[in-house]
């Protein structure tokens, strides 16, 4: 039989533009008796349906947590449609709580490919409730296959990755999503973990983790079962200090065990001895393969070694940064050779899919060549498996919100297309206007805003999932400087306020769970002041004077001691912080350009601070500026480096004040200096051979990175593009293109990664270059604040 492959063709052509000509529509369903629910369509296509499945499920809890009531597949008792919305309304009677629980859920389309979905929750009659609400996809036919932002196919489980979306496909050309507003304001934290407390090694488990399942994909056995879910989960509290039970996991045979780098292990009454004669890399042991489900896991051992231990969890077989899925940091932790030292450690694992995850134990910090012993023995797993309850607040007449986003497209099932969607559409839905560059800016930042903990609403600006639970002062600045939000501006100003000691310094972390001490000269206490400047006159935030007059006063004890305007510092004032002066520096150009934007700032503030005094760190910041090299020199003691970062006092200047400190000359002849190739350019970088050495590196002796990795190099977005609105603001020609090119380069460089990065490898052979900590950065939506400064893009509403 010929086969007729025109006739396919034609058929694909069809179907394919019959998809991209569809919208997103809503159908409303059901009656009074049975309930009220949509199905959402694109096109003539069902893309979900909650006739099963209800619009949401509810539990809701008292005060004290001793009644406890559920609301299953709730639907409407009344509907109306009006426009492109559709308001779903009923009240729910709460026998045991004797409440009524007032619900609305409203549809409402957004554009082609976008629909919001909106859950109103009100009560009159207690003054307390704790609730936890579920929202779905969920489609009648088996989806092609279901995605995860990390994962184009997903098995199934709780999916905790870089940027929280999931869905899944129908066929192999219709992605379907759910997204959620910022954690900020649906109250959700993707918070697992805690920093140490002294003495420790690595992040530890936290024992009440909100929103542990925030995501969750149906699993293998679901989907036999005809139950195709994507399920979001708010106000939910998985409370581990006292689990409902404990499973413990038995060691796999030793035959099972894979070695690490060539490591031999043996077995003798209960020890297992782990060791090799010659090194072949720094770390060397075994992987030992669990089958365990997503959940809360305590590692107990004793080991005895004269090298140090670390510890990783590794997915299925994989051996690299990309498969790690749990004990991150847990590397070089003190052994002996005489006594067995104790190990406990705590992780939250996600992810899982129902396969194999690997424990690595391994001796470690090994010099190639030598031999190497490693004891082990009395080693457990334990599953534990949390008591939930619900931590959402709902008080007496507060009308509580939760904002989700469902989006309908054309798409490949690949990480590209699915990523990129995941970010586009969630701007759309939060009615961002900006090109796809801006909106994946926008939706980074937004997804890395959370709460702090169960019991603290308080906005928590993270950098990235791989900073969390961390809250870094400089991050969180320039993330809050770069969109129009008062209620967190203020609120993570405040934060910021609140950690100021009797110094006057301001802290450099904020983290759950645990303190920081970590008070020092930084540029932290220097933009505390810009922050209150900028509240100041975007929100008319009166600024806290006694803590900015603190504050001004530490600045110029710690960097200006002797009013002379020239910047004595024992760290960097900015972000290539690799290296510090314990015996104080004034070599940097950047310290000097931020001490000078810093006493502007503290003038307009209401502090004593002269024209003449700015004028000698203004002078003092252009005599940085070499002549004959015709460059402005990062460091005097390598003058030889060229960086952004010294360019970024002028830019700051140009935002707040509208006014240069350099002179076009400076700035221009600087940005000439500049290499460039795929449209980015690195941060730091070697005036004539881009990348630097062991012999010639601007760091600290025990730092260095491959070239173009991290700071040999490597290419970071939103210094970079303020060094260019400079340029732009001083005429430098070649400015508006490489602007243009380097937010493209953000999304486009790495196909598989359409999102903002930490940075950027500058040489992409380097083998491993594309660190996973780098995925889905926030403070990169400043580039939005720079880009307004430029001329080359509108004022945004406030969202």
């Amino acid at each position: 039989m010929k086969i007729n492959h025109s006739y396919f063709i034609i058929l694909f052509l069809f179907f394919f533009s019959t998809l991209t000509a569809s919208t997103i529509n809503l159908k409303m369903k059901g009656d009074s008796i049975s309930g009220f629910y949509v199905d959402v369509y694109y096109g003539n296509i069902p893309v979900s349906t909650q006739q099963n499945s209800g619009e949401l499920n509810l539990m809701v809890e008292n005060e004290d947590y001793s009644i406890r009531e559920y609301i299953h597949t709730w639907k409407a008792t009344t509907a109306i449609q009006s426009g492109n919305s559709i308001t779903l309304s009923g009240v729910a009677k709460l026998l045991k709580l004797e409440t009524d629980l007032h619900i609305s859920v409203i549809y409402e389309i957004v554009n082609k490919q976008v629909v919001e979905k909106r859950i109103e929750l009100l009560q009159t009659n207690l003054s307390l409730l704790y609730y936890s609400v579920n929202t779905s996809l969920k489609l009648n036919d088996s989806p092609s296959r279901f995605w995860s932002f990390d994962n184009a196919n997903n098995k199934g489980g709780v999916a905790h990755e870089s940027y929280p979306a999931a869905g899944y496909m129908i066929g192999d050309s219709l992605a379907v999503g759910l997204l959620t507003d910022a954690g900020n304001r649906n109250l959700w934290t993707r918070n697992i973990r805690r920093r140490p407390s002294a003495g420790g090694v690595g992040f530890r488990a936290i024992q009440e983790i909100c929103d542990a399942n925030l995501y969750q994909i149906a699993s293998q056995q679901d989907r036999k079962e005809g139950n195709n879910f994507v399920k979001l989960t708010f106000g939910e509290l998985s409370d581990f200090n006292h689990p409902k039970e404990k499973n413990e996991y038995k060691t796999p045979d030793i035959n099972d065990w894979k070695s690490y780098n060539g490591a031999t292990v043996t077995l003798d009454k209960g020890v297992y001895c782990v060791k090799g004669n010659k090194a072949t890399s720094d770390m060397s042991g075994f992987r030992l393969p669990y089958h365990l489900p997503d959940g809360f896991y305590t590692l107990r051992f004793k080991h005895r070694s004269a090298s140090p231990v670390s510890l990783r969890l590794f997915k299925n077989g994989g051996i690299t940064a990309n498969d790690v899925q749990g004990f991150h940091y847990q590397t070089n932790i003190p052994s002996s050779v005489t006594q067995w030292t104790e190990q406990e450690e705590t992780v939250f694992l996600a992810n899982t899919e129902d396969g194999e995850t690997n424990l690595l134990i391994a001796a470690s910090n090994l010099k190639i060549g030598e031999s190497y012993q490693l004891e082990i023995k009395d080693l457990e797993v334990i599953q534990s498996v949390a008591s939930g309850q619900a931590y959402h607040q709902l008080r007496a007449g507060v009308q509580n919100t939760k904002r989700t986003f469902i989006f309908v497209a054309p798409s490949k099932p690949t990480l590209h297309d699915v990523r990129l969607a995941s970010q586009v559409y969630l701007a759309d839905g939060l009615r961002f206007k900006g090109s796809t560059e801006e909106k994946c800016l926008f939706s980074c930042y937004q997804m890395l805003m959370w709460i702090t903990s169960a019991n603290n609403f308080t906005a928590l600006s993270v950098p990235s999932i791989n900073y969390a639970p961390d809250m870094y002062n400089r991050d969180s600045f320039w993330s809050q400087m770069g969109i129009y939000n008062k209620e967190s501006s203020e609120g993570i100003f405040n934060a910021w306020a609140a950690t100021q000691n009797e110094a006057g310094t301001i802290g450099t972390i904020i983290t759950p769970s645990m303190g920081s001490k970590e008070l020092k000269g930084n540029d932290a206490t220097l933009e505390f002041l810009w922050f209150a400047l900028v509240n100041k006159r975007q929100y008319g935030t009166p600024p806290p004077m006694d803590k900015i007059t603190k504050a001004f006063n530490y600045i110029l004890n710690e960097i200006d001691a002797d009013g002379d305007g020239i910047c004595s510092a024992r760290f960097v004032l900015g972000q290539n912080d690799c290296v510090e002066y314990p015996n104080r520096t004034s070599h940097l150009s950047v310290n000097q350009g931020m001490l000078a934007v810093t006493l502007r700032v503290a003038q307009e503030l209401g502090m004593p601070v002269k024209n003449d005094y700015i004028e000698k760190a203004n002078a003092a910041y252009r005599a940085f500026y070499d002549k004959k090299r015709g460059y402005l020199i990062d460091n005097k003691a390598y003058p030889y480096v060229i960086t952004f970062n010294s360019l970024l006092p002028e830019f700051v200047s140009l935002w707040l004040f509208n006014e240069p400190i350099l002179t076009s000359e400076m700035v221009n002849n600087t940005l000439d200096k500049v290499p460039t190739h795929n449209g980015y350019s690195p941060l730091i970088f070697h005036v004539k051979d881009t990348y630097f050495t062991m012999e010639n590196k601007p760091f600290s002796p025990n730092l260095f990175w491959e070239n173009g990795i991290y700071y040999n190099a490597g290419s970071w977005m939103r210094e970079e593009i303020c060094g260019y609105v400079s340029g732009l603001k001083h005429g430098w020609k070649p400015a508006e293109k490489r602007i243009k090119d380097r937010l493209k380069a953000e999304i486009t460089l790495n196909p598989d990664e359409p999102f903002s990065h930490e940075f950027l490898p500058y040489d992409t052979t380097v083998p491993n270059c594309w660190w996973p900590s780098t995925r889905v950065f926030s403070w990169n939506v400043f580039v939005l604040k720079a880009l307004e400064v430029a001329g080359m893009r509108k004022e945004q509403i406030e969202i």
